[in-house]
């Protein structure tokens, strides 16, 4: 007897409720992943930042975005992130708020962001409340 591995859809829509559909850009992406009228859907970006390339991710919850940027080193997330609990594994995170509008709902917005707490490990690598998002991830 043998079982045959569910696929992702298949067992992601059983954890969050509704298909997990994954959309990753083209290299030279804006940054931005269309508005998709039902939550579950995760673009995965590549953000080309100063001497390195990182990956952006923004997952839609609905009537928000959870929107993070992860280095090599750490990352920078929106608002909704526990920056806090990741110092616990020793892991660099902070977050920003917007700089302009009333949430970060894509990537140009994160790196645009300001950021407004940044954990142990993260301030070790340089990284300072009030600096931007890009900033920030120059450091991570």
């Amino acid at each position: 007897m043998f079982t045959i591995p569910l696929p992702v859809s298949v067992w992601a829509s059983r954890i969050f409720s509704a298909p997990l559909l994954i959309e990753v850009s083209p290299e030279g992406g804006k940054g931005s992943c269309p508005r998709h009228p039902h939550p579950g859907i995760m673009c995965d970006i590549n953000v080309e930042l100063e001497g390195k390339s990182a990956r952006g991710f923004v997952y839609n919850l609905g009537p928000v975005n959870l929107v993070a940027v992860v280095t090599g080193e750490g990352m920078v997330g929106c608002g909704a992130f526990d920056v806090a609990a990741l110092e616990k594994f020793n892991y660099p995170a902070a977050r920003v708020r917007p700089a302009s509008g009333p949430s970060i709902d894509s990537i140009p917005d994160l790196l645009a962001g300001i950021i407004k707490d940044a954990n142990g490990p993260a301030q070790k690598r340089g990284v300072k409340v009030g600096m931007t998002g890009k900033e920030a991830l120059g450091r991570l």
